[in-house]
């Protein structure tokens, strides 16, 4: 638009329209340098910049877009969808130039006729309150809801009249940083209620449906700090605090005084609930902790919640009573290789809060003394003890005690017994004697010195085989054992090995060997049974098995005569013989082929009498 007709659209006080007339119509302030690629640089810059605020004036401005050439209003437009395309003016050529690869359509949108809507209100309105300001802001817009600038209006309350908070619209411009659009109105009263609304501003100038909100600024401001005088140890976690107000006047809204506590001089403080009033100079407090930094401070109080506290005071606290004793002591024992083992204990940490370490005790037996084992004070609730376990010692003894940060003990823990991995198997036993007898063989041996034997086998080889076989299982404590399935003649021989509680083996004992005798003495018979005859007398007796042995019959002729041999019989139980009228006493013996032989057997008596002639 020429610019006498820009000047006749737009208003005096249009400063937009002003704006975009500057734009486009205005001199350029670049200077020209000497180095023409710079010039170019330079001219890029100022349209690129023209540019950019002459569309931000058409967008504020509808006087302004009209002088661009940016807008266009058709009064008639027909009913239903309406398509419009916007071409470039065809340009002036040249001497020379051609139109070829000209497009005269620069854009085409297809519009609805009909009343347009209002945009809808933004959205993410968000305040924040401060001391004597509200602080506002909001996003851009999202993707189709962007808009241009804002109007942001106020009234007090709820009611009544909206005032403009400004006189220019608010534009939409952020950045990655800041994101928002932010206004702090730094007129509002502390505790007055405002409303605020909120319009968008889009291309066209249109307003988009309002956004509102109510707050309220508040009081921020805490009262002057008091200052601490002095801090005391009265007893176990109790401190006296002391203190005096700020100099001057006290301020007038002060409401009182809260003591604090913390770990660290910069805080963060824990306060105690209890508000003490405005004329309290002094306080106890409880919260100590003992091993523990204490740091206390006194923050005054207003109405509004603000507080300001003093610089913090340390309190040293006077510590002499040691921790809990540690609970649920245990262990874990393995082997490593070569003659190390391992053993592993773990307890339950105590819950005073000033616990600092532990120290592990160790000694090889429950009644000796108890030596520092961990060198460093140990500050977890597990401890490594490395230990050569190729030893006959099968047990060790551990105790632990817990300090505090004042280095008090508590009471020494229960002793454990750790029983260590046994890769040592156990001395073998030693016998002493072995006895044969013609029907056993009786077995004396010296035990194993080992501590922790389990069990002994008593092992026997029958010549001439060498092969040792399992005769009999024995306790640790036996050191006798009589062997009764032997034969006579036969000779044995005998080992013993002692097995620990883990199953390793000792080396066999140096073996023993021994062979049952003959005495000669066998069973004799029983059931001797003597009867008379017609012409003698009859014995019968209990035969006995068969064998190579032979019956040897004895007779005396009166019972007071000696027994003298009568008669053999082969392995018939039974003999008679033809007698005078008398009495007898009869005996059998058994005669064995080997040289055995049998006692008597018990006698038997019988009376023969003479037959009466018819």
């Amino acid at each position: 638009m020429p610019i006498d007709r820009f000047r006749e659209r737009a208003g005096a006080d249009d400063r937009y329209a002003a704006i975009a007339a500057q734009m486009l119509y205005g001199q350029s302030t670049i200077p020209e340098t000497s180095s023409p690629g710079y010039d170019l640089i330079l001219r890029s810059s100022d349209l690129t910049n023209r540019h950019g605020f002459a569309l931000f004036a058409a967008d504020l401005s509808a006087a302004a877009a009209d002088g661009l050439a940016l807008r266009f209003v058709d009064p008639d437009a027909p009913e239903g969808l309406v398509l419009y395309t916007v071409r470039m003016a065809r340009p002036s050529l040249a001497a020379g130039d051609t139109l070829a690869g000209y497009d005269p359509v620069a854009a085409a949108v297809a519009v609805p006729a009909g009343d347009t809507p209002a945009a809808e209100a933004p959205e993410g309105f968000e305040m924040q309150p401060g001391d004597g300001v509200i602080h506002l802001r909001w996003p851009p817009g999202e993707p189709g809801q962007a808009f241009t600038a804002f109007r942001l209006e106020r009234r007090d309350g709820t009611a009544g009249a909206f005032q403009p908070l400004h006189t220019a619209p608010l534009a939409s411009i952020t950045t990655a940083e800041q994101p928002f659009v932010v206004f702090s109105d730094s007129t509002a009263q502390n505790y007055r209620r405002y409303t605020y609304r909120l319009v968008g501003l889009d291309a066209f100038g249109g307003a988009s449906a309002p956004a509102e909100l109510v707050a309220m600024a508040r009081d921020l401001t805490p009262p002057p700090a008091p200052a601490m005088t002095r801090t005391t140890h009265v007893r176990e976690s109790t401190v006296q605090i002391e203190w005096s107000p700020a100099d001057g006047p006290p301020a007038p809204d002060l409401r009182g005084y809260r003591v604090g506590v913390s770990g660290h001089p910069d805080g963060p403080f824990l306060y105690a609930e209890e508000l003490l009033s405005t004329s309290a100079r002094s306080a106890t407090d409880s919260r100590a902790v003992s091993g523990e930094p204490n740091y206390y401070t006194v923050a005054a109080v207003d109405t509004a919640g603000n507080a300001a506290p003093a610089l913090a005071m340390f309190v040293q606290l006077v510590d002499s009573v040691g921790p809990s004793v540690p609970t649920r002591l245990a262990y874990e024992a393995r082997a490593l290789e070569g003659r190390e083992g391992l053993v592993t204990l773990r307890w339950r940490v105590p819950p005073e809060p000033d616990l600092y370490g532990f120290r592990v005790y160790r000694a090889n037996e429950r009644t000796h003394a108890f030596a520092l084992d961990s060198r460093d004070l140990v500050q977890d609730t597990t401890y490594a003890d490395t230990l050569d376990i190729q030893t006959l010692t099968r047990a060790i003894y551990y105790r632990v005690v817990a300090l505090d940060r004042n280095y008090n003990p508590s009471d020494t823990t229960a002793v454990i017994r750790v029983v260590l991995p046994d890769i040592v198997p156990p001395t073998a036993p030693v016998f002493y004697d072995a006895t044969p007898t013609d029907s056993t063989v009786a077995l004396a041996w010296f035990l194993s010195p080992s501590e922790d034997v389990a069990r002994q086998i008593l092992r026997r080889a029958v010549e001439p085989d060498t092969t040792w076989d399992d005769l009999a299982t024995l306790r640790p404590t036996d050191s006798l054992y009589t062997d009764r399935a032997v034969v006579r003649g036969t000779r044995y021989r005998y080992t013993l090995v002692a097995v620990d509680s883990t199953g390793l083996f000792s080396d066999p004992a140096t073996p023993v060997q021994a062979r049952p005798y003959d005495t000669g003495l066998r069973p004799r018979i029983a059931g001797l049974h003597a009867e008379p005859t017609d012409s003698g007398a009859r014995l019968t007796w209990q035969a006995l098995p068969g064998g190579d042995f032979w019956y040897v019959v004895y007779r005396s002729d009166n019972p007071d005569a000696p027994l003298r041999r009568v008669a053999n019989t082969q392995q018939t139980a039974e003999f008679a013989e033809r007698l005078a009228p008398g009495i007898y006493r009869y005996a059998v013996q058994v005669l064995h082929r080997d040289g055995g032989a049998s006692p008597l057997s018990d006698p038997a008596t019988v009376e023969v009498v003479a037959r009466r002639r018819p």
